[in-house]
């Protein structure tokens, strides 16, 4: 299960815990607005806003996102990346009904392969038939074990979703695959889940051990601009490398 730790106020901290933030922040500042990225107010979290049919500001954020946590010298990483409509034809096509999608994110984003009976058992409790979540169950199973093969990952992953999710969505996945090259960004199905970010692509950087160390994903402002934005768990990067 992917793990984040609430934000703290400065005023609880130590010195130099304060120094150690404040040093991961300017990083990752330094780099997302050397890409042409807007600071937003949250420190460490970033925006750009789309423009027409330009769909490389995905590509450039996962690029700035890698880039930045190679420069504070975190390795065991990798960017996820997904589409909200690949959650959404999943549960489609087991027929869980649209009035309980929402409630089925909080077990599927919590998924683990040491717990399948459990997963199962939350399924059915929030109203999905048993064996739909049987089926969701094998599905995320079998994409676990794709992500934690060292080849053809992500080839492996579409096939999988190719009778399930939409040529067009898995297309505008490979788009991006192409123009982030050889970076670790890896296709994860069960990815937009609780999300409070508005419909399209979604992104999530994770370390081997399931620390989240930031997600991002499209926002529709009140001023109708649709941004691309992005925000680190600064805390989180901090215990990474520390770690």
């Amino acid at each position: 299960m992917a793990s984040t730790n609430p934000a703290r106020s400065t005023s609880d901290l130590l010195p130099a815990d304060v120094r150690k933030l404040n040093y991961v922040t300017g990083i990752v500042s330094e780099v997302f607005e050397s890409q042409g990225f807007e600071p937003l107010e949250r420190a460490g979290s970033f925006q750009k806003e789309i423009s027409g049919d330009d769909k490389s500001v995905e590509a450039n954020m996962i690029l700035a996102v890698t880039g930045a946590l190679e420069k504070l010298g975190i390795k065991n990483f990798a960017v996820y990346l997904s589409h909200s409509d690949v959650l959404e034809c999943i549960l489609e096509t087991v027929r869980v009904p649209d009035g309980i999608r929402a409630k089925t994110f909080t077990a599927i984003r919590g998924f683990s392969k040491f717990n399948i009976e459990g997963f199962v058992g939350e399924m059915q409790e929030v109203g999905v038939a048993e064996h739909a979540s049987t089926i969701l169950a094998d599905l995320f199973l079998k994409t676990d074990e794709i992500l934690n093969q060292e080849q053809d990952v992500n080839q492996t992953v579409v096939s999988n979703l190719l009778n399930i999710v939409n040529i067009d969505t898995l297309s505008e996945l490979g788009s991006i695959l192409r123009l982030t090259g050889r970076k670790p960004v890896f296709i994860d199905p069960a990815l937009p889940c609780e999300s409070p970010l508005g419909p399209g692509i979604v992104i999530e950087a994770r370390t081997s051990g399931l620390d989240i160390l930031g997600e991002g994903g499209y926002i529709n402002r009140a001023d109708g601009q649709t941004v691309f934005a992005f925000s680190f768990h600064i805390e989180n990067i901090v215990e990474v490398m520390e770690s």
